[in-house]
């Protein structure tokens, strides 16, 4: 069967509350060269059911040991030259989102290169917008070591990539995607297109405050797996991390999230 130009991937576990706008967002898009392969946990609402009410969406359910888990699995089933991860509550900006990037997929192939990504809007449980972020190669290359500087949401990788150097690292549970970025732009450049296709819901697993400690945990890891300067003398964001973690100690993850929420509102006036 021949490939698709894009594939997507989706980790779904008890998904129900958002997963409807994600696919309806995707069905609605004007490219159709796409393969979508949804990979679900063992879901006990009724994200099945929901699966089920769209003819285009390929999908299995059964437990597994997180994310990562669960887009190793779907790598295996989905068939296309360049594959998207994309979070069950996050969704597709407008009906021209994949169409709007296929010039730069496209220019990453003659190029040689193997990841293109772009902006990122950032938006509330509740959809009301918080930000726009992402930076050009040029700029996010230089702290990439540092820190997350390319934004997953968005992000295509070459299919090529993953029969070079594997899938997830199924031991990381929060930053996986980290560690895999990290290997895939080894001695490589990435392309960057200047605009944001996803809208990604804030307060996935790397933003709840109660993971903090274990995303700082990963992170040393990951630092010495890799041969990288040690966290504490590259990234200013650690301390943030660790204020946050120990604040959740103290409020919760919800009193945590209100409280940053407050304080966005204040710095933004």
């Amino acid at each position: 069967m021949a490939k698709a130009k894009i594939g997507i991937v989706i980790a779904t576990y008890n998904s129900g509350r958002t997963l409807r706008e994600c696919l309806d967002s995707i069905q609605a898009q004007d490219f159709e060269d796409v393969d979508l392969y949804v990979q679900d946990g063992g879901s006990t609402d009724d994200t099945l059911a929901i699966l089920s009410e769209y003819d285009f969406v390929r999908f299995s359910s059964e437990k597994d040991s997180g994310v990562y888990s669960a887009w190793n699995k779907a790598l295996k089933q989905v068939n296309a030259e360049w594959i998207v991860f994309m979070g069950s509550d996050d969704y597709f900006s407008s009906p021209s989102a994949l169409s709007s990037v296929l010039e730069y997929l496209d220019a990453a192939d003659r190029q040689g290169l193997r990841l293109v990504y772009g902006r990122n809007i950032l938006v509330d449980q509740s959809g009301g917008l918080i930000d726009e972020v992402g930076v050009p190669w040029s700029e996010a290359k230089n702290d990439l070591s540092k820190r997350m500087t390319i934004r997953h949401p968005g992000c295509f990788h070459h299919v090529s990539l993953f029969e070079k150097i594997g899938g997830f690292n199924e031991s990381y549970k929060v930053i996986g995607d980290y560690h895999f970025i990290l290997r895939a732009l080894v001695g490589s450049d990435a392309g960057f297109y200047p605009f944001s296709i996803v809208s990604h819901r804030v307060g996935g697993l790397s933003n709840k405050p109660s993971l903090m400690m274990s995303i700082i945990r990963e992170n040393f890891r990951l630092r010495k797996e890799l041969a990288l300067t040690p966290l504490y003398l590259v990234d200013g964001i650690f301390i943030k991390r660790l204020v946050i973690f120990l604040m959740s100690c103290v409020l919760g993850d919800r009193g945590v999230m209100k409280l940053l929420s407050i304080y966005g509102g204040i710095v933004k006036k």
